[in-house]
């Protein structure tokens, strides 16, 4: 039987904002600051990134695996 789950990085709004579901995952950690900051600039009005607030996703980013 094949194993068809991979690895994915994953980050949660949760993790900084009690009040917002969203939930991005990715394969890079790239893709993942892109993705969060689209989210940010359109959800919360926050369209600026700075290397300090890729710093604070990156504490935030957990690895997991789907199917």
């Amino acid at each position: 039987m094949a194993d068809h789950t991979k690895k994915v990085k994953e980050i949660r709004c949760s993790d900084f904002r009690s009040d917002c579901d969203f939930k991005a995952q990715a394969d890079t950690e790239e893709g993942l600051f892109k993705k969060c900051e689209e989210h940010a600039c359109s959800a919360h009005n926050k369209c600026e990134s700075s290397p300090r607030s890729r710093e604070k996703m990156r504490s935030h980013i957990r690895s997991v695996f789907v199917s």
